[in-house]
């Protein structure tokens, strides 16, 4: 038989046990109270003395978001094979070329999906892609015929090639508008002409019964002296 002493100090025991238990459950629950009471009113704190949080929440986002349209925006690129090669600012020295030139070099490359189009509008001439030949090219039309400058990828290289081209085409408008002016000025007399190429008035006349033309140069005889012989030969 168990004494009865023992089974009284083991009763004790077990309930002092459970009722620290219940106080540790207690205190930690009244610790997890506190600390929700007192996060709670850190952030109503916050709230009240820094009211700019939510701007500045709303302008990080307003700064956020073009980064990822700008990314999206991003130019689409395309598997493209340049039969006769790239060049760059060493080929494009005469003295470096590729040769043999009619050789072919095939090389792979990746560019815009834009990349054979030009956005850019010429009055006089325009900026063109010749694929059989793989070279931008600017057209013309001058003194009744169809002129022509090519660029080709294999000297400039690809993005040079384009740039070239169209510099060179926004020289070349400058230069026929003034002088599709100058030849709106000239032609106040029929079958006289200047020559902006020759630096000559160029005048129609007869020689029996054959029509001949005659040139005078601006630079040997000066520009209005010019006019003048060619007026007179025209009225001859």
């Amino acid at each position: 038989m168990i004494p009865m002493l023992l089974i009284r100090k083991f009763h004790g025991i077990s309930q002092r046990c459970v009722r620290s238990q219940h106080i540790s459950k207690r205190h930690r629950a009244g610790i997890t109270n506190t600390e929700r009471s007192e996060a709670e009113s850190t952030r109503q704190l916050n709230s009240h003395v820094d009211p700019t949080n939510d701007q500045k929440e709303s302008e990080f986002e307003e700064s956020v978001i073009p980064v990822f349209q700008s990314s999206s925006l991003k130019p689409k690129l395309v598997h493209h094979v340049f039969r006769w090669g790239v060049g760059n600012a060493f080929r494009a020295h005469s003295k470096n070329r590729f040769k043999p030139t009619h050789a072919e070099r095939n090389t792979e490359v990746s560019i815009r999906s834009d990349y054979f189009s030009c956005d850019r509008e010429f009055e006089h001439c325009k900026v063109v892609y010749d694929r059989l030949n793989e070279q931008w090219e600017v057209l013309w039309t001058e003194f009744g015929k169809i002129n022509g400058k090519p660029f080709p990828v294999k000297k400039f290289g690809i993005e040079e090639s384009k740039a070239e081209s169209i510099t060179f085409a926004e020289q070349l408008n400058e230069r026929l508008s003034s002088q599709k002016k100058d030849e709106k000025e000239d032609a106040t007399e029929p079958g006289l002409t200047f020559d902006h190429t020759l630096h000559c008035w160029v005048a129609l006349g007869r020689k029996g019964s054959r029509p001949v033309a005659r040139a005078f140069s601006a630079e040997y005889h000066g520009y209005e002296k010019a006019r003048e012989l060619a007026s007179e030969f025209k009225s001859v």
